[in-house]
């Protein structure tokens, strides 16, 4: 089972339901929440959900890096991008993304929506001072546990935690009391008028309590200053003319920029060049080989092996070589890697535009799109003319499509890989979700591929439209259960399981009273709750989470004080 600590800073990947929206709030009154999105990256390592800000009429997007990462340091691009009309309907994916910068030292990310479109809905990016405390602050963003629709949350600034030091603003941020959950990473935070104070990025968890942590807008302004994209501030004014703008002047060295800088652009060789560093110039060894890149889309990808090189029918005359310092200012692509003699390279005005018919799974090839790396698995099934991008694994797998080992070890399943121009001559259609309901039952059992979580076991159970998980404390109280058997663990992806409301309270069967349980290490502890059926409710209880569980369930937990 995980083990717990005092303090824990948990990243967000997928709010909770909370407060209705307020109507008055000046957020509503701003438009701003047309201009935040869900954001979901389908890739092979599991789903990623979060949420983000648009900052610009062209469709720029803020978020958090973790928002398009990987574990691996991968980095994403092609997310689905969900835009709601109102606070009543859930997003609608028409777009997807890239990634055109990820940070190093601070969790911030920027995406450009793939559109020529204008007239975005956005909010403004200007400088808001470090609040004080008891500054009213309001945030939007879509939760794991509050449905598909944006949810609104209200709090008040408890101070800043981190270094305030120009050289380590990636480690500074504002605490507040905001009710937030997984999959609110990535969204903005106002104050009640309407000015923006930052990026929601993480929970600092306590035993009992917990404290949201927002990435502040002086931080986020330098990050758009120091990865030129001054232009994106210089039209997003404060209101208040005399509250000048003034920067720290942190370095993210290393941050990964899907767009060639303008400055190095000049010196990097054409797409298709065979290019290596001369190894004479190399200070760190200089007697040791130069790894070859090929230069494709204006970054270089390192060829793995001399195995690989053969096998894409590479010349060694053809490798030119230059200096260090010019190899080291061209940005970096993916490894190119294969174990079978094919071409690797093909010129984009030489290929092959192929149409595909209805029924045909296609996912881009990393070896066209360097930037998509080799985890970006997002699968599209081609429908009517239009590509339709599974939202989860679960649902690729419900509809019938199974996963096979790849000869290279990939995952695959008759899926065609194609190149960008083939891709996007169809339009993007509606991503393809299933109802949850439909293929996990009542009393399942299930468990997250992610592989944080991975050892916890939980059972599900619906009320109506409502659906809830409780984690079973250990393999002892599993086995006590008869009827629970390993081989019916179902492995889900995380927003699955996230899609279900975590539930704390319990009783015995027969007996009335009701128990609420925290996680303690690899234990936990029980209070009884000892209020009125009134009380209960009015205290926010619910009722229809409560699970039915036998003594011995219960005694596993060590006993606390009661809830009065």
């Amino acid at each position: 089972m995980k083990k717990f600590i005092a303090l824990l800073v948990i990243i967000l990947f997928l709010i909770s339901p909370v407060f209705p929206i307020n109507y008055t709030s000046a957020i509503i009154s701003q438009g701003a929440l047309k201009s935040v999105v869900r954001i979901i990256c389908v890739t092979d390592e599991g789903t990623w959900s979060g949420s983000g800000m648009i900052i610009s009429n062209d469709g720029y997007i803020l978020t958090n890096k973790h928002v398009v990462s990987g574990d691996a340091g991968d980095i994403y691009t092609g997310c689905s991008i969900g835009i709601t009309d109102n606070e009543f309907s859930e997003p609608k994916f028409i777009y997807t993304a890239d990634t055109i910068i990820a940070a190093k030292g601070v969790d911030l990310a920027l995406l450009k929506i793939n559109s020529t479109k204008t007239d975005f809905n956005y909010s403004k990016v200007f400088l808001y001072y470090l609040p004080p405390q008891g500054t009213e602050i309001e945030a939007l963003g879509y939760p794991s546990m509050g449905g598909n629709k944006i949810t609104y949350t209200k709090g008040y600034v408890s101070g800043v935690i981190g270094s305030q030091d120009e050289d380590d603003l990636g480690n500074l941020f504002i605490k507040a009391d905001l009710r937030l959950d997984a999959g609110n990473s990535g969204g903005p935070s106002f104050t009640i008028a309407g000015e923006f104070m930052g990026i929601n990025s993480a929970i600092l968890a306590g035993k009992y309590n917990s404290l949201s942590l927002i990435i502040p807008s002086t931080t986020i302004l330098d990050f758009l200053r120091v990865n030129s994209y001054d232009y994106l501030i210089t039209k997003n004014q404060p209101k208040d003319n005399n509250q000048s703008i003034e920067f720290k002047t942190y370095a993210t060295p290393g941050s990964t920029s899907n767009t060639p800088s303008s400055s190095s652009s000049t010196n990097i060789p054409p797409d298709g060049s065979l290019v290596r560093a001369d190894h004479n110039l190399r200070t760190d060894c200089p007697t040791c080989p130069t790894t070859v890149y090929l230069i494709e889309n204006g970054r270089k990808r390192g060829i793995w092996g001399e195995s690989t090189f053969n096998n894409c029918g590479f010349k060694w005359e053809n490798v030119q070589i230059l200096d260090t310092t010019t190899i080291q200012a061209i940005p970096d692509g993916t490894t190119l890697s294969v174990s079978s003699p094919q071409v690797c390279w093909i010129p984009k005005d030489q290929r092959v535009i192929r149409k595909f018919p209805n029924g045909t799974l296609m996912q881009l090839d990393s070896k066209y799109w360097p930037e998509l790396g080799t985890s970006i698995n997002t699968i599209y099934l081609l429908e009517n003319g239009k590509k339709r991008p599974f939202i989860s694994r679960s649902a690729f797998e419900y509809l019938g499509y199974t996963f096979n080992k790849g000869e290279e070890g990939g995952w695959e399943s008759n899926i065609t890989y194609v190149t960008e121009e083939e891709f996007y001559q169809y339009p993007l259609g509606e991503p393809i979700s299933v109802d949850i309901n439909q293929f996990i039952k009542e009393g399942a059992l299930i468990r997250s591929t992610w592989w944080e979580d991975k050892y916890d076991v939980y059972i599900v159970k619906y009320v109506g439209s409502k659906k809830f998980k409780r984690l079973i404390l250990s393999p002892s109280v599993f086995n006590n259960y008869g009827h629970l058997k390993w081989k019916d663990i179902r492995d889900e992806d995380e927003d699955v399981v996230y899609s279900f409301t975590t539930s704390d309270l319990v009783r015995v069967v027969g007996n009335d009273k009701v128990y609420q349980l925290f996680s303690q290490g690899d234990t936990g502890i029980k209070r009884w709750i000892n209020l009125s059926a009134a009380e209960f409710v009015a205290r926010g209880y619910d009722p229809d989470s409560i699970y039915e569980i036998n003594q011995f369930d219960l005694n596993s937990y060590v006993m606390g004080q009661p809830i009065e």
